[in-house]
């Protein structure tokens, strides 16, 4: 048999997709069978469960993140939409192309207003840059290429809504629906390949002193490092990238890259010391929040000059090296071993050191650790080769999720997700698909018992923070374990207090997940 949802997933493979995370229900039952059908096609699309949607997000993000190609989403109504968009924010802020798959109430029964009954379209508004509804069987097919094309062409979300008895259709139904190819409403994707500005002004804007280059996107990954290390090397000008960014590839043979720093004061310094700033494959970064009696401008429009290009790709910026007459050149530096941490009683740096030494080549970390893991990016510095992605859009609980979606990407490298024991505890469900998929992840807790940067927040706003008010920042009372949580969601556990005890556990993991509670 061959009916409507088989045609989405058929069209979805067509495209290149080769992964969906669901949280199905029963709308999604007939995409769902079809989805146990598809394994007929020559690249079939893997289908991983999770237990919460916001878990399946995240998971997706992480996996379009590393392989740079969307990965699929299949969401039950308006209600499952609406449990995942905090990580469907954070992909939009990574500009990650991921494909959303919300089934909806059939269309005739909708109107009677069921207890299920939400605005779909409206709720996915806020998160995509496209979205469809499909009510006619016929348009499946043209649709959804159109789908996965938003996402590429603006990456971003792009969300299907799927009305129950589109897809119920059988292959008798399917087959007598007529299929048009020309439908101009389908395919309305803006042309994000104009550009605001010329390669010729970036070449001239480099041409200048104490330059910085803020870069985004791909340019940040290890097929870059040749130019970039050109730029640097020719110009003299210093690279930053934002303190969320979505991935970068770091460790030896990279080139050297600022990270905007989190408070206001230190970011504002870290930017005005530059007079040009070219942002490339970016737009200029703005401040996380606006404070009391400070002006929330990051850059200085009367004594800076800032040239824009949101879009650049890899080749844009080998047009860019060569129009300036640069040599590319690649890991110009030798190997630095990263030192071994001394014993004692593991704190947040010791922890970040501990972890830096422990990293093997070749790693992808999540890095959720928020101010735990402060000290992470400079202890890293000395580490083989490894991915390095974070928290975009502020919206905590993407660590374990995005953990997921990268070792699904990257089977046959390790995924280690810095974890904060507050966000971690967003989207600890996520831990069970690990289990279930034996996926190699090591998840490190930052075991402190609070939300730290509620804290520092409360400090930054200059907040007594007495007994009432830390309360609603302590999570000491009662102590929350780790090991027996992992335990009982199939992930084996350990918990640790001191350097050497990390070390040892960390050693120990092999294959298949594993969780270590640092105790700091």
């Amino acid at each position: 048999r061959y009916g409507a949802a088989d045609a989405v997933w058929d069209e979805l493979s067509s495209c290149g997709v080769r992964v969906c995370f669901a949280n199905p229900g029963t709308t999604e039952m007939p995409l769902v069978e079809a989805l146990n059908r598809c394994s007929r096609f020559n690249r079939p699309i893997r289908s991983i469960l999770c237990l919460h949607e916001n878990v399946a997000t995240g998971a997706a993000d992480g996996y379009a993140r590393m392989v740079q190609h969307p990965s699929c989403v299949l969401l039950h109504l308006g209600v499952g939409l609406a449990n995942g968009l905090s990580n469907l924010h954070n992909a939009r802020r990574a500009r990650t192309p991921v494909v959303v798959l919300v089934g909806d109430l059939a269309s005739w029964h909708a109107p009677y207003d069921p207890p299920l009954n939400t605005d779909i379209q409206e709720l996915a508004t806020v998160v995509s840059c496209w979205t469809r509804r499909i009510t006619d069987p016929a348009t499946i097919p043209r649709t959804i290429r159109s789908c996965v094309h938003a996402a590429i062409a603006e990456q971003g979300v792009a969300t299907t809504i799927l009305c129950h008895d589109a897809v119920w259709a059988t292959d008798e139904e399917y087959s007598r629906c007529p299929h048009s190819e020309d439908d101009p409403s389908i395919d309305n994707v803006e042309n994000l390949e104009k550009l605001e500005i010329s390669v010729d002004d970036v070449v001239q804007a480099l041409a200048r002193e104490n330059c910085c280059i803020f870069l985004g996107g791909d340019l940040l990954l290890q097929q870059c490092w040749g130019y970039l290390h050109a730029l640097v090397n020719g110009s003299g000008a210093i690279l930053f990238c934002e303190n969320g960014f979505a991935r970068i590839d770091r460790g030896h043979g990279a080139p050297a890259v600022g990270r905007l720093p989190y408070k206001p004061s230190d970011a504002r310094g870290a930017m005005r010391a530059f007079q040009d700033i070219v942002f490339l494959n970016t737009n200029p970064p703005k401040l996380q929040f606006g404070y009391k009696d400070d002006s929330g401008v990051l850059f200085d429009a009367e004594h800076q000059r800032l040239t824009i290009m949101p879009r650049c790709s890899a080749t844009s910026l080998f047009t860019i090296v060569e129009k300036l007459g640069f040599t590319h050149v690649l890991d110009p530096q030798p190997q630095v071993q990263t030192a071994v941490p001394s014993d004692g009683k593991l704190n947040p740096v010791k922890l970040c050191q501990a972890l830096a030494y422990c990293l093997p080549e070749d790693a992808v970390v999540v890095d959720e650790s928020i101010t735990t893991g402060a000290a992470f990016w400079d202890c890293s510095k000395a580490c083989q080769r490894f991915s390095h992605l974070t928290l975009t859009g502020g919206a905590i609980g993407i660590g374990i999720p995005l953990a997921i979606g990268a070792a699904i990407a990257c089977p046959a490298r390790k995924v280690v997700n810095f974890q904060a024991d507050g966000s971690g505890q967003y989207s600890l469900q996520g831990l069970w698909t690990q289990a279930r998929e034996n996926l190699s992840i090591l998840t490190v807790i930052c075991a402190n018992g609070r939300y730290d940067i509620l804290n520092m927040e409360m400090m930054m706003q200059g907040l007594l923070h007495d007994s009432p008010s830390r309360c609603l920042t302590d999570l000491g009372s009662p102590t929350i374990d780790w090991v027996s949580l992992a335990r009982g969601y199939g992930v084996e556990a350990i918990r640790v207090s001191t350097v050497d005890g990390f070390l040892s556990a960390f050693r120990s993991w092999d294959v298949g997940p594993l969780l270590i509670e640092a105790v700091l």
